[in-house]
C-alpha cells in the first residue's frame, strides 16, 4: 500500500480542511509514493515512540499530535535525534490533530456518555454539548471504566443535566466561562490548572479531569478500528 493511499483513507474521515489555522496537520516527513508495509499509531511523536517504531520496523507513523507545531530554525537535540531515526528508517510521519478532534474524537466522547441533543461547544467545531440522562455518579463510573479515574471538582445532584466534552486540553478558565454561559453543569476534558479549579468552584460548575491523554486516546482507538488497517499501537 502506498503512503498516499493510507493518507487518503485517513483524510476521508478527518479532512485536513477542518483543522484550525494555527495547526500543522498532514504529512510531516516522508514520501507520498513510498510503499509502506508496517503501520504504527501513537498519540505523540515522542522520541520513545519513534525509537519503538524504528525497532518494530514501522515505516508509516500516524500520530495525533504533530511532529512540528512551529517552524524550526535549526536541527539539534531531540529534533535531530527524532529526524535521524525517521530518515534512517525511511519512515513516513503523518498527523491529524484538530481536524481529528473536530471530525471524530469529540463525537466519540459524546457517544460514550450517550449525550442527547448534541451540538458543538465552540464555533470552530471543537467540543460537544449535550444532555446526560442519569446521575453524576453514573457519569463518573462511565469515566473511570472507559477513560481513567478522574480528578473531580464539585458535584451535581440532578438526574438529567447538560454536559460538555472536549478531547485534550479543555479545562481552561476561558472555556469554563463559555460552558457556564451555555448552561453546562459538568465539563469533561483534561489539563486542569489551579486557577481554573478555583474559577469553576466560584461559578458552581463541575469539572471532570479525565486527562489530556485519556480523553484523546479513547477516540483515537475507535478511529483506528474504523480505518480497518493493521496499525501497531505505540503509546497506548
Amino acid at each position: 500500500m502506498l503512503a498516499k493511499e493510507v493518507i487518503e483513507l485517513i483524510e476521508s474521515k478527518a479532512p485536513k480542511e477542518l483543522a484550525l489555522n494555527w495547526d500543522n496537520v498532514g504529512l510531516q516527513v516522508g514520501r507520498l509514493e513510498k510503499e509502506v508495509s508496517k503501520l504504527g499509531v501513537a498519540l505523540d511523536p515522542s522520541l520513545k515512540v519513534i525509537e519503538k517504531a524504528s525497532n518494530l520496523g514501522v515505516d508509516f507513523l500516524f500520530t495525533h499530535h504533530p511532529l512540528f507545531f512551529k517552524p524550526i530554525n535549526r536541527v539539534d537535540g531531540l529534533v535531530y535525534e527524532k529526524l535521524s531515526l525517521i530518515f534512517k528508517n525511511d519512515m513516513v510521519v503523518y498527523s491529524a490533530h484538530t481536524n481529528l478532534d473536530i471530525s471524530y474524537l469529540n463525537d466519540a466522547l459524546s457517544s460514550l456518555y450517550n449525550l442527547k441533543d448534541v451540538e458543538p461547544l465552540l464555533d470552530n467545531g471543537l467540543g460537544r454539548i449535550g444532555t446526560f440522562k442519569g446521575s453524576f455518579e453514573e457519569l463518573l463510573n462511565i469515566t473511570e471504566e472507559n477513560l481513567t479515574k478522574p480528578v473531580v471538582v464539585g458535584s451535581c445532584e440532578e438526574e438529567e443535566f447538560k454536559v460538555a466534552v472536549l478531547s485534550g486540553k479543555g479545562l481552561t478558565e476561558e472555556l469554563i466561562k463559555i460552558c457556564k454561559e451555555k448552561g453546562v453543569r459538568v465539563f469533561i476534558s483534561g489539563d486542569l490548572t489551579h486557577h481554573a479549579k478555583i474559577l469553576a468552584e466560584d461559578l458552581d460548575i463541575c469539572l471532570v479531569d479525565a486527562t489530556h491523554y485519556h480523553t484523546e486516546v479513547y477516540g483515537l482507538k475507535k478511529f483506528i478500528e474504523e480505518l480497518n488497517l493493521n496499525f501497531i499501537t505505540l503509546d497506548f
